[in-house]
């Protein structure tokens, strides 16, 4: 027998096992048994009540060259042999520097013939990098591999039944590296899962049992990307050969795609995927292979999905949204779609991605050695905006045909799809390009229907046009076609459109162009041998006016005229044909347009120009190398027939193109002036013309606005016909000819005018609102030969220089008041008038004509200066701007022409009286503007008169002239002092009291006319030197009917005080002086035939001579006698003088010495006796008679012939 042990401890045991070739464990170094020593020592084991071992140290030599330490260990067992229970305990370190493995385990049974078992294990920080090395393929490297775990198990005499627990902190850190192939890793940090595994005996159909591992909350780290699998459940047989299953419920396809790539597959399997980039989730997956790479197909994998994603691969579209259900291993597979809201894209083909609402379809492929084959089944597609199928293969083992670049054929049909998608379904290749372009800018908006597309084309680099082909065709309707981008679209009813590689062909049943309703439109695109495409277009349509102007200013005719037409409204019927002609891709041909327009009774309204133009039959064309041109078209334009013609300046470039309209016609003037385009300046100056006229007008529009040209008309006229009612030289009769040329642009706010009238004159005015901003006009012979042009032109301002033959300033003041309004800016005429600087052959000024003068008008300060000058007169006319200010005149000099002097006859007189001789008849001094006059010299002929001022202010009934004053050398005019101290102090002039009632004048003057020597002065006015004088003064109140310039003493009421001194009156007999040679002083002296001694020279000498005079209704009476005092004598003179029939009936008192003159005046009075007794008694009693005597002296009858004779007086003593 065998000894028996109650219980045995042992501690500190050191010992090592060796794991040999077959599994057998054994001492090193001792040669390995038949395993009976194992079987020896399970008896001892089993039959000894109580084994313990502490604090002992095993080393496990594995046979692959791996160990695992066990540290600290303790073992107990405790044996019962009635219940056959076995209880073990069992804790180690498997490094010093973690925790101990605790492991309790309860076996009922023999474990040397036939037992159950449970054990529990407890594991803190547990190296895992063995386990995961027996069961990972070889190319895996684990770097770490630790967890906290607590595991139960069930176990037996056939080994471990089944296994469960969870797994705490679980830490991994592994590498895959396949030959050819970046690593990739697998790493799990501080994970916690559940998992329970089951050893399955093998099925029938199974050639190994295998373990059956669920796994719960499981997520790990892949590629540095969190990976959450969840749960697996997953069939790993003990046989590497056996095939081993896993099975997820759900997991993202990125889980799945590493763990693909860890299989040994293809490198065109593991490139593919690398290349679709999967990603999504994936349910019911079920993946199968085995361990030893012998499994048919290398994997099978099964699943469902949901929201994958591919990316494009070999010409196989991309993926976004797809749901379906996919079966695949290392030769091929397929995929089953039914997908809601999927997205297919392939790019470098087409340039976005297609959209579908539902989407089904069939996909699969092969691989092989000679390359791959992916074909579809019809891929049904649905959404809002389309229905249709699209069907697609991919096939690189046709020979001829590099791997690289497998061909793609494509079929693409649309039962109907919006055309806002279209863009995405057209092919984006180089040689189709600009087909396709054309077909992306021409479709926008509409639906598509009966479409079918098809493409055979390498899916890299550039095919030549032999290696690929593209044809397709659909019906659009509602789907307006635009043909280029700056073209209006083309709307269709229905249209078609086949497409066959580079060339397309449309055709329509119904169109419209900017509303215009076509019954022809041909279209197409055609390829050129130098390259790119043609594009042809051809239109044929009748429409009315108004959307044939429209279709112009739509079109990129708007390049050549630019914003012309933006403004013009129209009405009337057009015949309309356009054809274009538009190269594509190639810059080698220059686009051509032809447009060709004819009108029926159609009119036109430039609403920039306010112009129209109606009835207008006749054909327009265009053409894109010639512009815009028409020839003798007829219409209507200023109310009248005209013949006119469109042409286009075809030099440069369309930028600077101008378009020209020309007509021939007759307008009237009226209308003229209502043309409402022309300047308002412009309309004034018609305002004062009527008739009509034959004109011919240029109308100059440039293309582009942009360009710097403005709108320019050219109307040039011979006015016969028409009447100008402009003052000289302007006034024109209809049936005189006088050139005219206008040229205005009329562009800007400042509109130019040019023009010549005549030959004769000149100008170029920039025009404002209000009339003239600046220019200049000149007149004169010189526009014969010469253009006038001014240095200064910008100056603001007119500018008018030049000749006139004759002006009348108060008409064109008038007319030129009537020229210019004042603007919003406040700008008056003042503002528009420069300069008027011209030389005038007869000016007419306030009635009065100045010949052969200069005349310059300009604004100054705060009112009008203007300056003359000529032989007659020198000086300044100042206007002010405000009326209630006086005019200013203020002249160097005013040369009067001498005045002959006539002596006409009574009779003649009668026959002309002298109130038909009235310069200001006709002139209301009411209506005279108030000024001051002022003049450094008044000369008539050779006569100065001094200098003269005076001030004219308008009254209600007429005017008054107040500061009447003359200054010249030897005479003077001044105002009457005052009479008394109580008066205030009178105006240092004469007044003159200027009435105009019932168109009857009157004037009244007051004032002192002073001279030195009358016979000086007497001259300067037209009379002789009768009397010489030292001074003299004459102060008279006289009123007469007329104008102060139609003063006349025959028809003259008032009053005159006279006053000579130290004088004598000489050569009395002279004509010019009929009434003073009435009293023929000289004659009387010799009549007398004394010698007095006051007549020491020729002529009657005096002291004094004053006197009163009254002047009524023409006839003079003296107030008091007119007494003239010598040094020996007074004659004192009464009586009256009919100025008007030239009579007198006067006494002359004649005081004489009595002791000299006493037989003198005997003889006088008849009684020659006495005479000559009295002289002799004179002479003897001389002084006693030495005193004087008084005679009468009576004048009676015409100045010419007065009766003459003495009287004795009545009182003789009277003097």
């Amino acid at each position: 027998g065998q000894p028996a042990f109650r219980m045995i401890e042992l501690s500190g045991l050191d010992l090592a096992l060796q794991e040999s070739a077959t599994g057998e464990w054994g001492i090193p170094g001792l040669p390995a048994g038949d395993g009976r020593a194992r079987e020896l020592l399970l008896d001892f084991l089993m039959e000894t009540p109580t084994v313990t071992l502490d604090d002992s140290h095993v080393s496990l030599l594995f046979k692959d060259g791996g160990s695992l330490q066990l540290h600290a260990l303790q073992f107990s067992i405790a044996n019962d042999r009635l219940t056959r229970l076995h209880r073990g305990n069992l804790q180690f370190r498997p490094a010093l520097d973690v925790e101990p493995v605790r492991m309790r385990a309860l076996v009922e049974g023999d474990p040397r013939s036939t037992f159950t078992g449970q054990a529990w294990l407890e594991l803190n920080g547990f190296p895992l990098h063995l386990a995961l090395e027996e069961f990972l393929p070889a190319t895996w490297q684990v770097a770490s591999a630790t967890t906290s775990a607590t595991l139960w198990s069930r176990f037996g005499n056939q080994g471990i039944g089944s296994l469960r627990g969870e797994l705490r902190s679980l830490n991994v850190s592994a590498t895959q590296q396949l030959p050819d192939r970046p690593a990739w890793t697998l790493a799990i940090s501080n994970a916690a899962l559940q998992f329970r595994a089951l050893r399955e005996e093998a099925a029938p159909d199974e050639a190994s049992p295998a373990w059956l591992l669920d796994v719960r909350d499981l997520a790990v780290d892949l590629q540095n990307a969190p990976v959450d699998i969840g749960s697996l459940h997953l069939r790993l047989p003990l046989e590497e050969s056996a095939a081993w299953r896993l099975q997820l419920p759900a997991v993202e396809f990125a889980a799945l795609v590493p763990a693909i790539q860890g299989l040994p597959l293809p490198g065109a399997v593991q490139e593919a995927l690398q290349t679709l980039d999967p990603a999504g989730a994936i349910e019911n997956l079920v993946l199968e292979s085995d361990r030893a790479g012998e499994y048919p197909g290398v994997f099978d994998l099964r699943a469902n999905f949901h929201d994958l994603a591919l990316d494009a691969w070999k010409g196989a579209p991309a993926g976004r949204g797809l749901a379906g259900y996919v079966q695949l291993d290392a030769g091929g597979g397929m995929v089953e779609l039914d997908s809601r809201d999927a997205r297919l894209y392939l790019p470098g083909l087409f340039p976005e991605p297609w959209y579908y609402r539902d989407l089904n379809a069939r996909v699969s492929w092969e691989l092989s050695e000679a390359g791959f084959r992916v074909a579809s089944s019809p891929i049904h597609l649905r959404s809002d905006m389309l229905q249709g199928v699209v069907q697609f293969g991919l096939d690189t083992t046709q020979p001829g045909w590099q791997s690289n670049y497998p061909e793609l054929s494509l079929l693409v049909g649309m039962d109907r799809m919006d055309v806002a998608i279209h863009s995405a379904y057209l092919p984006r290749l180089s040689r189709i390009a600009n087909t396709m372009d054309w077909l992306d800018a021409a479709l926008q908006t509409g639906s598509i229907s009966n479409s079918m597309f098809m493409l055979r084309t390498p899916t890299g680099g550039d095919p030549g046009p032999a290696s690929s082909t593209h044809a397709g065709w659909f019906e659009a309707a509602d789907a307006p076609l635009r043909f280029l981008e700056d073209w209006p679209e083309l709307a269709v009813d229905s249209a078609w459109v086949k497409v066959q590689d580079r060339s397309v062909q449309v055709g329509s049943a119904g169109a419209s162009i900017s509303g215009i309703e076509a019954h022809r439109v041909d279209a197409g695109i055609e390829p050129l041998e130098a390259g790119g495409s043609l594009l042809t277009l051809q239109i044929d349509a009748a429409a009315s006016t108004e959307l044939g102007i429209r279709f112009l200013r739509e079109s990129p005719i708007r390049n050549s005229i630019g914003s012309l037409l933006d403004d013009w409204a129209a009405t009337g019927a057009l015949d309309l044909q356009v054809g274009l002609a538009i190269p594509l891709g190639t810059d080698e041909l220059s686009q051509s347009v032809e447009v060709r327009v004819v009108s029926d009774n159609s009119s036109l309204y430039l609403q920039d120009q306010h112009l129209a133009i109606s009835a207008i039959d006749g054909e327009v064309r265009y053409d894109s190398s010639r512009g815009l041109n028409a020839d003798s078209l007829t219409a209507r334009l200023f109310d009248a027939d005209a013949v006119v013609a469109i042409s286009s300046d075809s030099s440069g470039t369309d930028t600077g193109r101008m378009i020209s309209v020309s007509s021939v016609g007759q307008a009237s003037v009226s209308a003229l002036r209502d043309w409402e385009g022309q300047p308002s300046f412009v309309r004034r100056l018609l305002a004062h013309a009527d008739g009509e006229l034959d004109y011919t007008a240029t109308l100059d529009l440039p293309a582009l606005s942009a360009s710097g040209s403005v709108p320019r008309l050219r109307l040039q006229s011979n006015l016969l016909g028409m009447e100008s009612r402009f003052p000289p030289p302007f006034a024109k009769a209809p049936e005189a000819a006088a050139a005219l040329q206008l040229d205005l642009e009329f562009g800007s706010e400042q509109p130019r005018l040019q023009l010549r009238y005549s030959d004769w004159l000149s100008g170029a005015l920039t025009l404002d609102a209000g009339g003239i901003d600046h220019g200049n006009i000149h007149v004169g012979p010189l526009n014969q030969n010469f253009t006038i042009r001014q240095t200064d032109a910008q100056e603001p301002g007119l500018l008018l220089n030049g000749k006139l033959e004759e002006f009348d300033y108060d008409a064109w003041r008038l007319v030129g008041a009537s020229l210019v309004e004042e603007d919003a800016s406040g700008k008056g005429f003042s503002d528009y008038l420069r300069l008027i600087d011209v030389d005038v052959g007869e000016l007419l000024v306030a009635g009065q004509t100045f010949s052969d003068i200069n005349v310059q008008v300009q604004h100054r300060g705060a009112g009008w200066q203007i300056q003359g000058r000529n032989d007659l007169l020198a000086g300044t006319l100042q206007v002010p701007d405000d009326p209630a200010q006086a005019w200013q005149v203020d002249l160097e000099y005013l040369r009067l022409p001498a005045r002959e002097v006539v002596e006409p006859e009574l009779a003649a007189l009668a026959e002309a009286p002298p109130d038909l001789l009235d310069p200001l008849d006709n002139v209301d001094p009411a209506s005279l503007p108030a000024f001051d006059f002022g003049a450094a010299e008044l000369a008539i002929g050779k006569n100065q008169l001094g200098s003269w001022r005076f001030s004219l202010r308008p009254e209600a009934q007429g005017a008054s002239i107040r500061g009447l004053s003359m200054q010249e050398a030897s005479s003077s005019i001044t105002g009457l002092p005052p009479q008394n101290n109580e008066e205030p102090e009178a105006e240092p002039g004469a007044t003159i009291e200027w009435r105009y009632e019932n168109q009857q004048h009157s004037s009244r003057f007051e004032g002192v006319f002073a001279a030195t020597d009358l016979a000086r002065v007497a001259p300067l006015w037209g009379h002789n030197a009768n009397v010489i004088s030292r001074s003299a003064d004459f102060r008279g109140n006289l009123q007469w009917p007329g104008s102060p310039l139609a003063f006349s003493f025959r028809e003259a009421n008032g009053n005159v005080q006279l006053h000579i001194q130290n004088g004598r009156f000489v050569d009395v007999n002279s004509g010019s002086s009929r009434l003073l040679g009435a009293f023929n002083f000289d004659n009387l002296v010799r009549r007398l035939e004394l010698d007095f001694s006051d007549l020491y020279q020729r002529g009657f000498t005096f002291d004094n001579i004053r006197g009163e005079l009254d002047f009524i209704n023409g006839v003079l009476h003296t107030r008091n006698p007119l007494v003239i005092d010598g040094p020996s004598s007074r004659l004192a003179i009464t009586g009256e003088v009919d100025l008007a029939r030239e009579t007198i009936s006067a006494d002359m008192l004649v005081r004489i010495p009595l002791s000299e003159n006493i037989s003198l005046l005997a003889g006088l009075l008849g009684a020659w006796p006495i005479a000559v007794s009295t002289y002799i008694a004179s002479k003897i009693f001389a002084e006693q008679v030495a005193d004087f005597t008084t005679i009468i002296y009576r004048l009676e009858g015409p100045w010419s012939n007065p009766q003459a004779g003495f009287e004795a007086p009545e009182d003789p003593a009277t003097p």
